[in-house]
């Protein structure tokens, strides 16, 4: 973490400077090392532990939210965390996706099927007033899509904005 931090330490101030933001994903998957490579970005307390090296608003995170409900062990948990960082106003965009299990026996969803009720993490987004992207990612593979999965993400990207939709309207 001390070299990240001097990373940090030397490009947010001029990110800063520039009108730019800085947007890490997590480690994913969440575990220890791969191939003899740590991975140190691969929780929540991680996360906390990257805003806090430079306190500045260039300092965000990308947040994947599958990666998030990875390591966190019930859905409760993830809406915590979103509440967290985007209350603090450290998330740069998100990464919606879904995944069933943890860390090491998980399945992408489709997005309507996860471990995260994205209803329910739609509001908490509002609640603190996130006001940045969406971005449908990893959707599984469905019959007779193209390669680049054009019909999973438009399903993904459908259902998304139908309940932002219902969570604005409803405020």
């Amino acid at each position: 973490m001390a070299r990240f931090g001097y990373f940090l330490n030397a490009v947010i101030p001029v990110a800063e400077e520039e009108g730019a933001r800085g947007a890490l994903h997590p480690d994913d998957p969440p575990v220890p090392e791969i191939a003899g490579t740590a991975r140190i970005f691969r929780g929540t307390e991680a996360y906390k532990r990257v805003i806090s090296i430079v306190d500045s608003p260039s300092n965000c995170l990308e947040f994947c939210q599958g990666t998030v409900s990875e390591w966190c062990e019930t859905a409760d948990e993830v809406y915590e965390a979103i509440r967290y960082f985007v209350s603090r106003k450290r998330v740069a965009y998100v990464h919606s996706c879904s995944v069933r299990g943890t860390v090491p026996k998980l399945e992408e969803t489709v997005v309507d099927e996860g471990k995260v009720d994205i209803l329910e993490a739609l509001k908490a987004y509002h609640e603190c007033d996130y006001d940045g992207v969406f971005i449908v990612d990893h959707t599984p593979g469905i019959i007779g899509d193209t390669q680049w999965g054009h019909r999973g993400r438009a399903f993904g990207i459908g259902y998304i904005k139908a309940l932002l939709k219902c969570v604005m309207e409803c405020d």
